[in-house]
């Protein structure tokens, strides 16, 4: 079995029938660079243009809340135009421009982040809502040293 894998290149290696493949940490190092790059800087983008809670909250909504093994590819999506297009940050309104972007699609309310019921409900307007409205999550986080800045 030795000899099949002798000219195999580092990382690789053979347990019974199987192959396991061990890649360097080196691969996973550029790969993340390239996900940034196409998947995270676009979105960090449009906040940075214009900070503050819409975009906060739109940035939440497209990458972080439905990360979820079972989602819609389109409710990350879905979400962000919701939230950018709804003229107040009104969480019933938001769910409701949210299923207009699914064209007739039903989504799941129990697990939707989206999902508004009522005052103070578990919908992501209500949990980011303070005195004077949803927060800037973003600027909230940064203000309490909870996370890097992009600058």
């Amino acid at each position: 079995m030795r000899a099949l894998f002798r000219d195999r290149p580092l990382g690789w290696r053979a347990t019974g029938y199987n192959v396991v493949v061990m890649l360097p940490l080196k691969f996973f190092e550029r790969l993340s660079c390239m996900y940034q790059a196409q998947m995270m800087d676009p979105w960090w983008q449009e906040y940075d243009k214009k900070p503050g809670p819409r975009r906060a909250l739109a940035l939440f909504a497209g990458q972080y809340a439905y990360e979820r093994q079972g989602r819609a590819r389109s409710y990350p999506h879905a979400a962000y135009f919701a939230i950018d297009e709804t003229p107040t940050l009104n969480g019933a309104k938001i769910w409701e421009a949210f299923r207009g972007e699914l064209h007739g699609d039903r989504p799941n309310a129990k697990l939707n982040p989206l999902y508004h019921t009522g005052a103070r409900c578990n919908c992501v307007c209500c949990v980011f809502a303070g005195d004077g409205g949803v927060e800037d999550i973003i600027e909230y986080a940064m203000r309490r040293n909870r996370c890097r800045s992009r600058a």
